[in-house]
């Protein structure tokens, strides 16, 4: 299990004018990913977040944070919100999609993660309420792909220490370049900031707006006397 993030320490710096690069280039990062969140509201209690997938209006966010399948609210960057209705769910990878009406939105550039190595540093985005919240974080943990409690293929393990801040589940998690990384989800395993890779969120949203949802193998059995 990862570190505590307050018993971490950044690298040692030169001087002040690396602080401060470093500093405003988190801030930018946050500027230009965060037009990519919104707020999901899809349950009782305290709203989601949701990554922007496409300008029309699709919606990536985390299955189990959304309890109804009607009645459904997305909050934009800009301060609107809007209807959304549910285009499918895949519970085994904890994806759902939904479709806001709303057109000209900002999906993230992605990245890939190849390059992605333990130690560095993450940014865990999302928009519990108007405004974009941020954590900073380190990847503390790779690995290959797995299979979630439900038996979903999650292309790869990537775990982080960034904060579970209120709304977190169903965020960005972005480089230090602004570029998307993957969703971040404290439902795949307990107590764990885990991400659904962009590579396993790509492959899940194109089979939800395809078909309705992921459409897989299975082998039935029956017995009779």
């Amino acid at each position: 299990m990862c570190g505590s993030p307050a018993g971490r320490t950044l690298p040692r710096m030169n001087d002040k004018t690396d602080i401060h690069q470093l500093s405003n280039g988190l801030a930018a990062a946050v500027a230009a990913a965060g037009a990519s969140v919104v707020r999901v509201e899809a349950r009782h209690r305290r709203p989601s977040s949701g990554i922007v997938w496409s300008a029309d209006g699709v919606i990536a966010t985390a299955d189990h944070k959304v309890e109804r399948d009607e009645d459904l609210h997305v909050g934009l960057p800009d301060g609107r919100a809007v209807a959304a209705t549910l285009v499918g769910r895949d519970p085994r990878t904890d994806v759902a999609v939904l479709r806001a009406e709303a057109t000209g939105l900002t999906a993230p550039a992605w990245a890939t993660d190849e390059g992605l190595k333990v130690g560095h540093l993450v940014l865990a985005l999302s928009r519990p309420g108007q405004n974009i919240r941020a954590s900073l974080g380190i990847v503390c943990a790779l690995g290959d792909g797995w299979r979630t409690h439900a038996g979903g293929r999650i292309d790869r393990w990537v775990e982080t220490d960034v904060l579970h801040q209120p709304g977190f589940t169903g965020g960005l998690l972005v480089d230090v370049a602004g570029r998307g990384l993957g969703m971040d989800d404290a439902g795949l395993r307990h107590r764990r900031g885990l991400a659904v890779p962009a590579s396993t969120l790509k492959r899940v949203v194109e089979a939800i707006l395809a078909h309705g949802g992921v459409r897989r193998g299975y082998l039935g059995i029956a017995v009779q006397p």
